[in-house]
């Protein structure tokens, strides 16, 4: 699996910019600090520990509450999406009921 890259925010707001609505899922995890998430309008305050799912094509927003905030975020790839795209709503309950880590 690619690295990705680990960020340092302040305390500012942080939106993608969802033209398309094919944004890809992730899922963020709260290293330190904490943050404001709110995701199709619901918001949360996470803390270390927490995990937000962010689903696919959603509207999403993340605000730093303390300068030290740190997160690792992971993010689908395109050809993941593709290959979900193209399956059937039972080929994709199977697919994830059925994926083993490696």
């Amino acid at each position: 699996m690619p690295f990705y890259r680990f960020e340092q925010f302040e305390s500012r707001l942080l939106t993608p910019h969802l033209s398309s609505g094919a944004a890809p899922e992730r899922f963020v995890y709260m290293l330190r600090g904490g943050a404001d998430i709110e995701v199709e309008g619901e918001r949360k305050r996470c803390g270390p520990g927490d995990i937000a799912h962010l689903p696919r094509g959603s509207t999403w927003s993340l605000a730093a509450c303390a300068p030290s905030t740190r997160y690792a975020a992971v993010c689908s790839t395109a050809w993941l999406e593709q290959k979900l795209d193209s399956m059937s709503p039972e080929e994709q309950v199977r697919a994830r009921v059925e994926r083993k880590a490696n």
